[in-house]
């Protein structure tokens, strides 16, 4: 999709059709205004007739008005103007892009109507980007018969006042861009998506990149470096583990990179704590974090931030064999502590820790890693948010600040010693998993010991929000949109 603005007089733009908002209770904005006027009140007479109201979503297509250069006009109802919201934007947008898109190969937005406190006129721009990016993305990859519907729509023009609108779009097409990479990588089918096609995926990302640069360790590697962790949960499958490291260096030589951990479990069975069958073709989006390292390194890169930065993707496929790891077993980890295995289905912290033990080594100012990691999470939080576990509270601030920035949200939640007994082993360092309660948060603390306390780390629980599950199932690219927003934050300190 090709995303422009123009500021030219509304009645002078040349499209397919002309978006406008109308408010509830017959509030006409300034551009239906216009419009209005040169029509000879035609959205008049419809409020009066009660064709139309201006509810949130609501929509009429009219046919051409005299007067104009389009030869549609779409209104779209907001609600009331006192309430409106990013919420009610989007609805704005789908409605836009989903009536058009088979019909218009040009479209033009009039946002500059719109005002949501505190934020202004690009940060409008900017959602109503992701937003019309969000309803436009398909996934048709491996769809023999195209549907009889076909999306025509190529451009979305704004009509906007953001005084950097040209920068806003120029930044926010990269980011999308990211998001709709990410998205593709871990929509694959998990006969496809393998830790072996994520090692592929991205080193033709570095092809195309000269400042990027990626290292594959495959299972002689890991053993040579005793990742025990890796290893032990990727043993029962026939599709062997990795472990991916790309390192970009936008910044100085001697600047402490950022760390990006995202956990890579293709497709998660649970192992032989095997899970029920019920929506288990679900849990090839278990690789979203791996994913959204890869889209947001990705955007890092062709941003070109000034700024060093890792990425750590622990890949695996975690399947019931007479080779796989055991409820029982013991794990060394490439740390030197050990783990009781108390349910294989609690995989992904387990290889995590390798990573996380690993990145040590890049003596980096901050770690943060990524993982669909808990249904725990997504029972306290729901889909909305992404569970955010810190002890620093600097970098929950700045974390917290990007998720406001790009309405990517996340949720601080707690990260206490308290928690650490429901891990204790009889026979180990510690076991992989406590009991039902708090789960989500005694799976970060089992993260935080292999962490050094004085390094800045934070760990996104993205269960929730990574993807949808059941009819319409898809990644959603989350939490790119937040990490690139951190990344681009911390890029102004430099």
């Amino acid at each position: 999709m090709k995303f422009t603005f123009t500021s030219n007089k509304l009645t002078q733009i040349k499209t397919d059709a002309i978006v406008i908002p109308i408010f509830s209770k017959g509030t006409l904005s300034a551009n239906a205004q216009t419009l209005d006027t040169a029509s000879g009140k035609v959205i008049t007479q419809l409020i009066k007739q009660g064709d139309f109201h201006g509810t949130a979503g609501e929509s009429l297509l009219l046919p051409t008005i005299a007067g104009l250069r389009t030869s549609r006009v779409l209104l779209v109802g907001c609600g009331d103007i006192a309430e409106f919201n990013n919420q009610c934007l989007e609805k704005f947008c789908t409605a836009a892009v989903n009536t058009l898109k088979n019909t218009c190969k040009t479209v033009c937005l009039a946002i500059d109507d719109f005002h949501i406190k505190p934020h202004t006129a690009d940060w409008i721009l900017e959602q109503s980007l992701l937003h019309c990016n969000r309803v436009s993305y398909e996934f048709t990859a491996y769809k023999s018969k195209k549907t009889p519907l076909k999306t025509v729509l190529s451009e979305i023009s704004f009509y906007t006042d953001a005084k950097h609108a040209q920068q806003t779009i120029k930044t926010m097409s990269i980011t999308i861009d990211a998001i709709n990479f990410t998205k593709d990588v871990a929509n694959q089918p998990c006969n496809i998506g393998t830790p072996d096609y994520l090692v592929q995926i991205a080193k033709e990302l570095a092809k195309k990149h000269s400042d990027l640069a990626v290292t594959d360790m495959d299972v002689k590697h890991l053993k040579r470096l005793k990742m025990g962790g890796i290893l032990g949960v990727g043993q029962g499958s026939s599709n062997p583990p990795h472990l991916i490291e790309l390192r970009y260096r936008g910044g100085k030589a001697n600047q402490a990179p950022i760390v990006l951990v995202g956990k890579g479990v293709t497709f998660d069975t649970g192992g032989i704590s095997i899970k029920p069958s019920s929506s288990m073709e679900d849990m090839k989006f278990d690789m979203c974090g791996a994913a959204s390292v890869l889209g947001a390194v990705k955007a890092a890169v062709e941003l070109k931030l000034p700024i060093n930065l890792i990425g750590l993707i622990p890949t695996v496929e975690n399947m019931p064999d007479g080779n796989s790891y055991r409820p029982g077993d013991i794990l060394t980890s490439y740390s030197g502590q050990t783990i009781e295995i108390t349910n294989t289905d609690a995989e992904g912290r387990v290889i995590l820790c390798d990573a996380l033990s690993y990145a040590k080594k890049f003596k980096p100012n901050v770690i943060i890693d990524m993982a669909t990691l808990t249904g725990a999470c997504v029972v306290a939080l729901g889909t909305i948010n992404s569970g955010l576990f810190t002890r620093h509270d600097h970098l929950a601030h700045d974390l917290l600040s990007a998720a406001a920035q790009s309405d990517d949200k996340a949720w601080r939640m707690p990260l206490e010693d308290a928690y650490y007994p429901d891990l204790d082993s009889d026979i180990a360092d510690m076991k992989n998993s406590g009991s039902r309660w708090g789960g989500a948060i005694t799976a970060a603390c089992f993260l935080d010991r292999f962490v050094d306390k004085t390094q800045a780390w934070a760990h996104l629980d993205i269960a929730g929000p990574a993807y949808t599950a059941g009819k319409g199932a898809g990644a959603t690219g989350r939490p790119v949109a937040l990490l690139v927003q951190y990344l681009r934050n911390q890029s102004a300190k430099k």
